[in-house]
């Protein structure tokens, strides 16, 4: 394996032309539309081919779709998409690996730090782990964040870190049972 992106279909494992550095993440919205971030910037898939989005520059790698239907993108900044055309929000300092819209509509994103967006801008939460690699929301409103320090999680206006669960956590998924799933380097939860 090298950098870049594969496919694989009934002719085996093939490198897709153009992409030749990393690709992460790979996300369908709503309406199906593939897309793919990294890089190399965004793309999304047509039925044939795949298209750069043009208005998005820099690096894309956290995805992130909101009840209406919007989808948000995260990397060198945080941009919207309508369904028509795409708008780039505040940036966030350092870019937005991953990040996420709460119930009560407060934006949170994840790089080197973890990041909490009010009408003052951009505001660090001290004390939380660094290297955020995914911020999540289940399905009782809590929300967990998961970094190069372990996983933490929102209570009470406050965040406190998981002592059941520690290491480097990069992935966070509630499942349709309620489960919540945990990812990091070498383990899952």
């Amino acid at each position: 394996w090298e950098n870049g992106f594969w496919r694989h279909d009934d002719n085996g494992l093939q490198s897709v032309a153009g992409f030749t550095d990393w690709v992460t993440p790979i996300y369908q919205d709503s309406n199906g539309t593939p897309w793919m971030g990294g890089d190399h910037g965004l793309c999304w898939y047509d039925g044939n081919n795949w298209q750069l989005v043009a208005e998005v520059t820099g690096y894309a790698e956290g995805f992130y779709e909101d009840a209406d239907g919007t989808l948000w993108v995260g990397g060198d900044g945080i941009w919207h998409y309508d369904g028509n055309h795409w708008q780039k929000e505040q940036v966030v300092p350092g870019g937005a690996w991953t990040f996420q819209k709460d119930q009560y509509g407060t934006f949170w994103a994840g790089n080197a730090e973890l990041w909490r967006y009010d009408n003052s801008g951009w505001q660090p939460m001290d004390g939380v782990s660094s290297g955020i690699g995914s911020i999540y929301q289940d399905t009782d409103g809590t929300l967990w964040a998961g970094g190069d320090n372990g996983l933490w999680r929102h209570q009470a206006g406050s965040w406190q870190q998981s002592i059941e669960v520690s290491g480097s956590i990069h992935s966070i998924y509630q499942d349709t049972d309620g489960t919540l799933w945990v990812g990091g380097l070498d383990v899952i939860w």
